[in-house]
């Protein structure tokens, strides 16, 4: 008989896992074998469904902190950011957005979604702070765009402005 791995060997397994690694990652990482791993999780009483722990080790693949980017997410979407900027800003896709908003409860009326598209749309913001870097004055890029100053100011300081840090 083999024998018994030391304890803070199984702490770190579990520690990976609550972490969010999966019971595959945890075990590599720390060279114990993948069933020895899944005994560990499974007699702590911490799995998770397959299909939540494979979406979590595609984006730990990725080189993503999950949670960090989805609470990210949910920020810019607080701050009046439509779903496909917030998408676009964070490198996933739509409808994972949609899927992190309804799991956190997070709900828009669609004619405050469809002022708020109209009103972010990335290009036009794009434009807009583009002419305001060119020294354009803010009275004259909010008439050209047909929205008030403080819009334009609001663009200024949007996620989606490429020019925010460059002054």
């Amino acid at each position: 008989m083999p024998a018994p791995l030391p304890r803070p060997l199984r702490r770190r397994v579990l520690d990976l896992y609550r972490g969010g690694c999966t019971i595959r990652e945890a075990a590599r990482r720390t060279g114990v074998a993948y069933n020895t791993a899944h005994a560990w999780v499974q007699k702590a009483g911490l799995t998770r469904s397959r299909r939540w722990a494979s979406r979590r080790g595609a984006s730990a693949r990725r080189g993503r902190d999950y949670f960090e980017l989805r609470e990210r997410a949910l920020r810019l979407y607080r701050r009046g950011l439509p779903g496909g900027a917030v998408a676009d800003v964070l490198g996933v896709s739509l409808s994972t957005v949609r899927k992190w908003l309804r799991a956190a409860g997070v709900t828009r009326s669609r004619v405050e979604a469809n002022r708020l598209a109209h009103a972010l749309d990335p290009a036009r913001v794009t434009a807009a702070c583009r002419m305001r870097a060119a020294g354009v004055p803010r009275a004259e890029v909010a008439a050209r765009f047909g929205v008030d100053k403080s819009t334009i100011s609001a663009w200024a300081a949007s996620p989606l402005n490429p020019y925010r840090n460059a002054a």
